[in-house]
């Protein structure tokens, strides 16, 4: 399996697009166990990949999703937590962030993760 991230951030260069749909096509016809994963590429492959394509949508990561992960992993953990407490907690992870940095997503798991052990 590999990851090529974040094509949303940065201009290719044709050289790489046009790796990035061989290796695709590579994949779909000899090299069936594994699996390409591409964030944020928008790019469209040819036809004959298509039907082995899965198209997700990723939107950046935000209050909402960290207040959910809190509330999710303070019941899992029996900790009963107070609406204050949990957007507390959001507030101290993305306080200072930017979500468009490419090191976001590094740097609030870190954060998140302190933040759940405190």
């Amino acid at each position: 399996m590999g990851a090529l991230d974040p094509f949303h951030l940065v201009l290719l260069p044709s050289e790489t697009v046009d790796f990035v749909k061989e290796l695709a096509g590579r994949i779909n016809a000899t090299l069936t166990g594994f699996r390409l994963i591409l964030l944020g590429y928008t790019g469209s492959f040819h036809p004959s990949v298509l039907p082995t394509v899965e198209q997700e949508m990723l939107t950046l990561l935000g209050a909402s999703e960290l207040t959910e992960f809190f509330a999710r992993a303070f019941r899992e953990k029996r900790i009963t937590a107070s609406v204050d407490m949990v957007v507390e907690r959001v507030d101290a992870v993305l306080q200072g962030h930017d979500p468009t940095q490419p090191d976001f997503i590094s740097l609030i798991c870190s954060r998140a993760r302190a933040e759940l052990d405190r």
